[in-house]
């Protein structure tokens, strides 16, 4: 027995009233039986018919609604965009900021360091001064000691 288009119509109503997915396949279980190209012919034609044709001043709202609508979420963006423009623009402030402090920071610890390695020069010269007299000192000891020497080995003289 062959499946008529009132089987297949009944099949599509079944499904659409149980809320299930309206496929080719859903119609075919649901009769038990039939052909791809028995079914797709009248499920496409049922599914066609039951677009509504959408009346010309609804049709106009709508477009009005998306248009207001798409002008609002871009304005959202501009904001957003705002937004994080004014926060990056305080984060570079605070970052120019610590900079600049830090600039005078190393700026104060190279005069530190001039002024420490200018004290380290006098100071080497101190001690090079000292060695020197230590050394003078030390040569004089030495002489006086080789004098002494000489002045115990030939008495009388």
């Amino acid at each position: 027995m062959a499946i008529s288009r009132q089987n297949i119509l009944d099949a599509i109503e079944t499904l659409v009233a149980r809320g299930d997915k309206l496929t080719l396949v859903g119609v075919r279980t649901e009769l038990g039986r039939g052909s791809n190209a028995t079914i797709l012919p009248i499920l496409r034609e049922w599914k066609s018919s039951q677009q509504v044709q959408m009346p010309d001043n609804a049709q106009k709202m709508l477009q009005k609604f998306g248009t207001k609508f798409w002008v609002l979420l871009n304005e959202e963006k501009i904001k957003s965009f705002e937004d994080r423009s004014v926060k990056l623009q305080w984060a570079l402030d605070n970052a120019h900021e610590n900079l600049v402090e830090k600039k005078k920071e190393i700026g104060l610890l190279n005069c530190s360091i001039n002024n420490l390695s200018t004290e380290n020069g006098k100071l080497q010269i101190k001690v090079k001064t000292l060695l020197k007299q230590v050394a003078s000192l030390e040569q004089a000891a030495l002489l006086d000691n080789i004098l002494e020497s000489t002045d115990v080995a030939t008495p009388g003289l």
